[in-house]
């Protein structure tokens, strides 16, 4: 009898418990200029720095997709383009820094496919000056789109604004 009543009581106050407010569902940040793929055209606008606007990910459980925000993460992240260096800023402080070129996707996968001629972003150690990794990219106007949903099925579309 105890232990019933002990249930009774929990149980209220789980199911009664006043709901926590629903938050704005949020709207998705759009481009409204043509991007473009065009090597020359992203290597001119890219150096500079770079805001975090969001990020698009594929949710595999509800079968659909969530976005990432500064709002969201409670963070904001800028990625500092200079040379030949980009530097990645967590809030005010440094994350991490990489050498980087664009180039063809060909120059370093090395293989015939269609997506062989579009530009990617290669991410060198600075230490060692080894390959990190590498995303697929596209630009126009003040924004930067890297597509890690092309190289990874962790990361997905990013979008970056340029201060």
């Amino acid at each position: 009898m105890k232990n019933l009543l002990l249930t009774i009581i929990l149980f209220s106050q789980v199911c009664c418990k006043k709901q926590p407010k629903k938050e704005t569902e949020y709207i998705p940040f759009v481009i409204t200029c043509n991007l473009s793929s065009d090597l020359d055209t992203i290597k001119q606008s890219f150096n500079g720095t770079w805001e975090f606007v969001q990020e698009k990910r594929v949710d595999r459980i509800q079968e659909g997709f969530y976005y990432l925000t500064p709002q969201s993460q409670g963070y904001n992240l800028r990625m500092q383009i200079i040379y030949d260096t980009v530097k990645y800023f967590r809030n005010t402080t440094q994350d991490s820094v990489y050498r980087y070129k664009i180039l063809k996707q060909a120059d370093i996968t090395g293989t015939n496919n269609p997506d062989d001629n579009e530009p990617v972003l290669v991410f060198y150690n600075t230490y060692n000056g080894l390959r990190n990794s590498y995303v697929p990219i596209k630009s126009c106007g003040n924004y930067l789109i890297l597509q890690f949903q092309a190289v990874t099925s962790i990361v997905g579309e990013q979008i970056w604004k340029k201060l």
